[in-house]
């Protein structure tokens, strides 16, 4: 008569292992997106640092739009301009920590902090930028991800 409790048990075992496989590969697919998108922030921040701003334009998408503190939006071709512009006026050093990354679907959002060493180019005091913000990066036909929103603070 322990047969059919034995049974009971392998089919609740099967059943069980049915269920959750789906939700598994969901998972392992959402951690492989997570480092997929930390990947392409590193290297965004190494080209920053690189001061290749023609590299760093790889990783954001050509309608980005940036929202500055206290400024107008800057989009497109606009934002790739100014990004083009800080390297002409200064030498760039910025250290970042990504302190949440959500993926859904196509879509990812970063909240960071970030510090960014301004030097000019022709003389001057450096300057250090302090603050934090929210990336959205969007993902491509191919699979990367690149830098589609960023929004972000002044300060401490």
């Amino acid at each position: 008569m322990r047969t059919p409790h034995v049974l009971v048990a392998v089919l609740t075992l099967i059943v069980t292992a049915a269920c959750a496989g789906p939700e598994r590969q969901q998972q392992v697919k959402a951690e492989a997106d997570v480092q997929a998108v930390k990947s392409s922030l590193a290297e965004w921040a190494a080209a920053a640092n690189a001061q290749d701003p023609e590299r760093m334009l790889t990783l954001v998408t050509d309608d980005l739009e940036w929202l500055p503190p206290g400024q107008e939006p800057v989009v497109g071709a606009d934002a790739h301009k100014a990004l083009r512009d800080y390297f002409d006026q200064f030498v760039l050093h910025v250290s970042h920590d990504n302190q949440e990354i959500v993926v859904g679907g196509d879509l990812a959002y970063v909240r960071y902090a970030y510090e960014l060493n301004l030097t000019p180019k022709g003389g001057g005091e450096p300057v250090t930028l302090k603050g934090h913000g929210i990336r959205i990066l969007r993902r491509q036909a191919d699979g990367s991800w690149k830098q589609a929103k960023d929004v972000w603070t002044e300060g401490t």
